[in-house]
């Protein structure tokens, strides 16, 4: 019986002693998991530390944003104050506007004025003349072109025999006949003229100047140079920038246009006959003079060397 009790004592004190073991082995588990909890805590408070300044500034940030709105509501609350001021007065208008139409008959002819304040005719007129102040400048460079080139055809079979009087009929007396031409053109169909003194001098420059790049094309080419005058002219009337826009214009065609000369006399008889721009016709003159300076030189410059180089000679050989 005793023998019994120690046995059943013996196993009892195995199995608990198992069980001892094993509790061990959990709180040993246990220890470790809360060790590595105590680190995860540790880390959230450092991290929470670490987030505390942008939470301050979040809460500075939604304060401002909360100043500010107040700011703009007391705005707001302004401008509807000076908006319904604004309906308040256009109201007030508006009743002064009825009253002064009052009075006003209303018959068909008061409600046609009404309707169509400008006659047809009246409109035509108005077309008109903004289609002379627009393409008037361009036609009178381009006929003063073709007067220069006709003249040169003229002169050219008495090219080899320039004498004085030719020189001073080509330069002077042809010139001033064709702005005198020119303006009774102009004045006939009653196209404005802003500035006539301007006008009809620029007339005269402009017909000088043609003269002279006809004659150089002349002495350069000879009789194909007076087709080439023809073709040069259509070339002129084509990139001015009024029948084509310049926005058509590639950029070597721009490029051209800054070299004709109808392009400065079609600007400056625009400034002269619409808006009367000191400017403009100064810019225009200046280019024109260049133009005219080169063709003097190309005409007139080989004869002048020529007739020093003979003149050298002669009073050498003397």
């Amino acid at each position: 019986m005793g023998i019994q009790a120690v046995k059943s004592g013996g196993e009892q004190l195995y199995i608990g002693s198992e069980r001892l073991t094993s509790g061990a082995n959990q709180l040993n588990v246990g220890a470790t998991q809360l060790n590595t909890g105590a680190g995860q805590l540790a880390a959230g408070i450092n991290q929470l530390g670490t987030q505390v300044p942008t939470l301050m500034a979040g809460i500075q940030a939604a304060t401002t944003g909360t100043n500010q709105l107040a700011t703009g509501d007391d705005t707001f609350n302004a401008g509807l104050s000076t908006a319904n001021a604004g309906v308040t007065k256009l109201n007030k208008a508006l009743q002064a506007g009825v009253s002064e139409l009052q009075p006003i008959s209303l018959k068909a002819q008061t409600i046609h004025h009404f309707v169509a304040p400008v006659s047809a005719d009246a409109q035509n007129a108005a077309k008109g003349t903004d289609y002379k102040s627009i393409f008037g400048p361009l036609l009178i460079s381009f006929a003063l072109f073709v007067g220069a080139i006709i003249m040169q055809m003229n002169e050219h079979r008495r090219r080899e025999n320039v004498s004085v009087n030719t020189m001073l009929r080509m330069f002077i007396g042809l010139p001033a006949l064709q702005a005198v031409l020119v303006a009774g053109i102009v004045t006939i169909f009653s196209v404005h003229v802003a500035n006539w003194v301007g006008f009809v001098g620029l007339s005269i420059s402009t017909a000088i100047v043609f003269a002279l790049v006809a004659l150089a094309l002349d002495t350069l080419f000879g009789t194909f140079g007076l087709l080439l005058s023809f073709v040069v002219a259509i070339v002129q009337i084509v990139l001015t920038g009024q029948l084509v826009p310049n926005e058509m214009l590639n950029t070597m065609l721009l490029a051209v246009q800054k070299v004709l000369p109808m392009m400065y006399a079609n600007e400056g008889f625009a400034a002269v006959m619409n808006q009367t721009d000191t400017v403009a016709v100064g810019t225009a003159l200046l280019g024109l003079v260049g133009f005219g300076i080169i063709a003097a030189l190309v005409t007139f410059g080989p004869k002048l060397v020529l007739s020093n180089k003979i003149n050298t000679v002669a009073t050498n050989s003397n």
